[in-house]
């Protein structure tokens, strides 16, 4: 048994589905989905569906833009969350035994200069997701790649457009996959 901050930690650092469902447990399997359906719509998450807590399941469904909203709320409300994803590692305290265990991001920039935090997610059929917030000067900046054969080398490719260190090899590798660069990325200002 652990503390429902810690599994949320645990589900963000490693993308545990076992953290996630022993939620889920917890709350109600049922009741979680409706309660994380109810926040989407509170944020603003038009676009947004929740079929499992998981996030396995190919009925959940959102868009860059409302995971941009999801993670902004995060960044103002409650920065301890992406602090942890940031730092890259949590440790998590089993309530009847004490005994301890770490847990260690697998998020691509995890412990890098200038990471704030973000959430992996793949599916075969979504494919590789990040969500990657950057602090660059006074901006923060929002990279959301969905669908990615190379999430890491996609995100990448965005933060240096955004931030101007490399826009002609962005412009390129847009024009080889077909997408507009205006559409490939959002930038906070």
């Amino acid at each position: 048994v652990y503390r429902a901050s810690e599994l949320v930690s645990v589900m963000l650092l490693s993308s545990s589905n076992d953290a996630a469902q022993a939620l889920a447990d917890a709350y109600g399997n049922y009741a979680l989905v409706d309660a994380m359906q109810m926040k989407a719509r509170t944020l603003g998450m038009e676009n947004t569906t929740f079929a499992d807590v998981t996030g396995i399941s190919y009925l959940n469904q959102s868009t860059a833009r409302d995971l941009e909203l999801l993670a902004r709320y995060l960044f103002e409300k409650h920065p301890q969350i992406l602090r942890d994803t940031a730092y890259g590692e949590v440790t998590l305290t089993e309530l009847k035994t004490g005994k301890q265990r770490a847990v260690v991001s697998i998020h691509p920039f995890a412990r890098r200069p200038h990471f704030l935090g973000g959430k992996t997610g793949y599916t075969d059929e979504a494919r590789g997701n990040l969500i990657s917030l950057f602090a660059v000067g006074d901006r923060i900046i929002f990279v959301v790649v969905l669908g990615s054969a190379d999430r890491t080398k996609d995100t990448t490719l965005l933060y240096d457009f955004i931030t101007g260190s490399k826009s002609n090899q962005f412009f390129a590798y847009c024009v080889r996959r077909g997408v507009p660069p205006h559409a490939a990325s959002y930038a906070s200002p």
